[in-house]
């Protein structure tokens, strides 16, 4: 119960997509959203025996029946919650990649930025530099009177 090392007896009464499960207690408390790895099939040593001399025949084998379905039920959730599981992995492998391409993109585009940068600040330098050794136009006229 609440994800603790006590275990406590009880049915699994829901399945959800995100691979966790509803569980009703034997003591009547309730659990939502339980992790598959904290459910455990319960000891055969420690159900409550059956005296089927107090069971007819018929409610044997109806409950034999029934025991037979939701243990196929469970097969089948869990082997759908296993495929969930693998396509999930698959989904976020996928988006890994993509944020690994889309880091890479980045990075390039910012050494393109930082190299543009570059070449303004060379031409900007460039241009003061012919600017300062080209004379004025004022000098220029003095030195024609």
């Amino acid at each position: 119960f609440g994800g603790g090392d006590q275990e406590f007896a009880g049915v699994i009464s829901a399945c959800y997509s995100d691979s966790t499960y509803g569980v009703d207690y034997d003591d009547g408390d309730s659990e939502d959203r339980v992790e598959r790895g904290l459910i455990r099939p319960m000891p055969a040593e420690q159900t409550a025996p059956v005296d089927e001399a107090d069971v007819s025949s018929a409610e044997l084998e109806k409950a034999r029946e029934e025991n037979r379905t939701l243990r196929k039920q469970m097969a089948q959730m869990i082997a759908l919650s296993q495929e969930e599981d693998t396509e999930t992995e698959k989904l976020m492998e996928s988006m890994n990649a993509s944020l690994t391409e889309a880091r890479q993109l980045n990075q390039e585009k910012e050494a393109e930025i930082a190299r543009h940068k570059k070449l303004i600040a060379d031409l900007k330098a460039a241009k003061s530099s012919a600017q300062a050794k080209t004379p004025s136009s004022a000098a220029m006229v003095q030195q024609v009177d």
